[in-house]
């Protein structure tokens, strides 16, 4: 497996592969960022939309899968563009036959993995930064997409360090991660509780933990969750 990073506009990501997935991997990345773009510059309000849209019914398959994924959600479409464009690189690499494929675009991460693989919670606090995801074979593709607001530039009404939600798609996971940070306002348990099982009313979300302050919040079904060093250096960002 060899690590690749990748900087393509403002897709600033990491891909886990065998190297020779690398380009097909890259040239996924164009070509859905290209029909994004094209579909934003004659629907300029796709990109603006903080609530769910309806989209053209010629819109490319990427623009249709964000509107769906924002309307389970509740959030506009953009709110799943890292995580759908995650999920479509891992799609296309395992129709090429890839068996391990990891690949994190700003914290937003889509696997399938052929051997245990840790993902680390990054909340941005180096006491509460110490524990990761244990991935296995038999969890098949799996989504992992994570919404902060007080670490990155991704839009969040809440103050969670670390909102996570796992899923099976990432657009889902995405969107569903966004609601999830918008609803975490405050270090109050109750809060934590009822935003986590708002969340888990969306059909496909499968789990969800929440990081705010000291306090973790956790609901559904989550991977093993064991101590790690997690090195923010690794984490794909601007």
């Amino acid at each position: 497996m060899k690590r690749l990073d990748i900087r393509i506009k403002e897709t600033i990501a990491t891909l886990i592969s065998e190297e020779k997935y690398h380009k097909a991997a890259l040239g996924e990345i164009r070509k859905q960022r290209a029909r994004l773009e094209d579909y934003i510059a004659a629907h300029p309000e796709f990109k603006e939309a903080l609530e769910p849209l309806q989209v053209t019914e010629d819109a490319p398959e990427i623009i249709k899968r964000m509107a769906h994924a924002a309307k389970k959600a509740g959030v506009g479409p953009m709110a799943a563009v890292a995580g759908g464009i995650s999920q479509m690189v891992v799609e296309k690499l395992i129709s090429l036959g890839a068996e391990h494929v990891v690949f994190e675009n700003g914290g937003d991460i889509v696997l399938r993995v052929a051997k245990e693989t840790a993902v680390g919670i990054y909340t941005g606090q180096a006491e509460t930064s110490k524990y990761a995801f244990l991935i296995r074979p038999e969890h098949g593709l799996l989504a992992i997409c994570t919404s902060s607001g007080v670490v990155g530039h991704s839009l969040s009404f809440g103050k969670a360090n670390a909102a996570t939600v796992i899923a099976k798609d990432g657009f889902l996971a995405d969107a569903a991660a966004t609601l999830l940070g918008n609803l975490v306002k405050s270090e109050r348990r109750q809060e934590v509780q009822s935003a986590i099982e708002r969340v888990l009313e969306i059909e496909g979300v499968l789990g969800a933990v929440v990081s705010i302050g000291n306090l973790w919040g956790i609901g559904g079904w989550v991977p093993q969750i064991v101590k790690a060093d997690v090195d923010e250096t690794l984490i794909s960002r601007g």
